[in-house]
């Protein structure tokens, strides 16, 4: 069914017909039915949209009877030519559905009110009209100049007078009310304009009322917009007394621990309790006047509230001379407690930064001296015949490493080509790379090498290119335990390299002695 709205009603200039009471209604004395187009006939403003359906059973009997028996009631627009149709709408349904061309009528000249009048009454034999179509139609004719009064009309339908003031008072509901009871599913009671209008003065839960009627969440959604004014009121009533008595409402975000700005220099007294708004809106009085130091006379007093929709609020005060002596020493003790720990902050900062350093500087000394070292060891690996001045240390090393127990191990059928490969002078890389473009085993690729490369090699360097492979490269944890000699065998192979003729960098010297680069002095 479409929404209605009430529509104002064009005045007609015509005469009426006299007569007493409702036989003034039809014009006084019954006149001659006229035949008129069907095409001349026109809707009364407040007929009711849509209730033009075909009564199939009339039209069998029209049908069957080839005429109307009752004629149409209408009267003359202002419009030559055309009437206004006020009574026997499903006959006209049924005439226009069976193609004819003419009814039968009766002309009638009544006055807007008259018209509006009868056709309300005709209407009202009908079972499916609703209450909002009733209550538009009846405020529709009081509207209406020359109507009179709710109780004229109501002796004129032959209703009550409460059956009057009832509908007029649902259509004095808005337009936006009546369309939303007329567009709902389910046809309207007085109940549901009761509970509508009882919103009324709160605009904003009004309307969501509105939308939510004729579905599952109507009643639920009065219950919240009853709780919503009711919250509303409260809050208004407590504004009214903060505002004489000095106080604040502050709405903090639900979301945050800290203190809002407004109470920074303000006292809780609610402690971890919060408030109700509603009992506190009932006697704010006596409610705050229950926490410590709260006067009738203390002002400058706050309600923090976490969240617009908090049920609850916390108190804050302005401070006693007391209590702002005791904020001041413990506000005191926590700044120096924070300026300690920053200080302490500043100093593992520097450490870290200072061990960071360390560790750099560090970093760059292994990679550096294992690169000098690889340069030297790499050239004196490459003499085919090692004189007996280079012969001595290297058996020499040989020996402690036996006796020290280091972590040089010589024994075994197997050695890592990854390790002692490249003291052999192999290219690793370029190795595996021509293996796997052919199609080989890249592990088969490496033995075949290897096993070359040692036969190749002298047992001096074979000897010493085994060593290299062990104790190199120098690890920055080695360099670090450099003095445990016992565990690491650090300086030993320096003394064997500088015995090959390698030259000890003062830097090396230094960490030799346990004096790393980057180190504190």
């Amino acid at each position: 069914m479409a929404p209605i709205i009430r529509t104002s009603v064009p005045a007609l200039s015509v005469v009426p017909d006299g007569g007493p009471a409702l036989t003034a209604l039809t014009g006084g004395p019954a006149a001659a039915p006229t035949q008129l187009p069907v095409t001349s006939l026109v809707h009364h403003p407040l007929n009711p949209a849509g209730r033009s359906e075909v009564d199939e059973e009339l039209a069998a009997a029209i049908r069957a009877d080839g005429t109307i028996h009752e004629p149409l009631v209408v009267r003359p627009t202002t419009t030559e030519g055309t009437y206004e149709l006020l009574s026997g709408h499903r006959r006209l349904a049924a005439a226009q559905h069976l193609g004819m061309l003419l009814v039968p009528v009766v002309v009638r000249n009544l006055t807007d009110a008259q018209a509006a009048t009868l056709l309300l009454s005709a209407n009202l034999n009908r079972r499916d009209l609703t209450l909002v179509e009733e209550a538009v139609m009846v405020q529709g004719i009081l509207d209406l100049p020359g109507a009179g009064t709710q109780h004229a009309l109501a002796a004129t339908l032959g209703r009550s007078d409460t059956w009057v003031s009832r509908r007029a008072k649902v259509a004095r509901a808005g337009d936006d009310v009546l369309a939303a009871l007329a567009a709902a599913p389910v046809p309207a009671t007085f109940e549901d304009v009761e509970a509508i209008a009882e919103f009324e003065a709160h605009p904003e839960e009004h309307a969501k009322v509105i939308a939510a009627f004729g579905t599952a969440d109507f009643d639920q959604a009065a219950r919240t917009a009853r709780l919503q004014i009711r919250r509303l009121e409260s809050e208004a009533r407590l504004t009214e007394y903060l505002e004489a008595h000095g106080g604040s409402l502050v709405v903090a975000d639900p979301h945050s621990y800290t203190r809002p700005a407004e109470v920074e220099d303000l006292t809780m007294v609610s402690g971890g309790q919060y408030i109700d708004v509603d009992r506190l809106a009932a006697d704010p009085a006596e409610v705050l006047a229950s926490y410590e130091g709260m006067t009738p006379e203390t002002t400058g007093f706050v309600l923090v509230r976490r969240g617009a929709n908090a049920s609850g609020v916390a108190l804050y005060r302005p401070r006693t001379p007391e209590e702002q002596a005791e904020h001041d020493t413990r506000t005191a003790a926590l700044a120096a407690r924070d300026a300690e720990f920053q200080r302490k902050q500043a100093e593992r900062d520097a450490q870290v930064a200072q061990h960071a350093e360390h560790a750099k500087a560090i970093k760059q000394f292994v990679e550096t001296t294992a690169d000098g070292r690889r340069e030297h060891l790499l050239k004196i690996l490459a003499m085919k015949n090692l004189i007996r001045t280079q012969l001595d240390p290297i058996l020499a090393f040989t020996a402690a490493a036996a006796t020290n127990a280091w972590d040089v191990c010589l024994g075994g059928d197997y050695v890592d080509p990854g390790e002692l490969g490249p003291w052999l002078g192999l290219d690793l890389e370029a190795l595996v790379a021509a293996a796997e473009a052919a199609g080989s085993d890249t592990d088969d690729a490496l033995y075949d090498a290897m096993t070359t490369a040692l036969g190749q090699a002298t047992a001096p360097q074979k000897l010493l290119a085994a060593l290299a492979a062990q104790v190199e490269p120098i690890t920055a944890w080695k360099w670090r335990e450099v003095t445990k000699e016992d565990r690491w065998p650090v300086r030993a192979w320096y003394v064997l390299l500088e015995a090959l003729g390698y030259a000890v960098s003062t830097e090396e010297r230094e960490a030799l002695a346990g004096l790393l680069p980057g180190a504190a002095a």
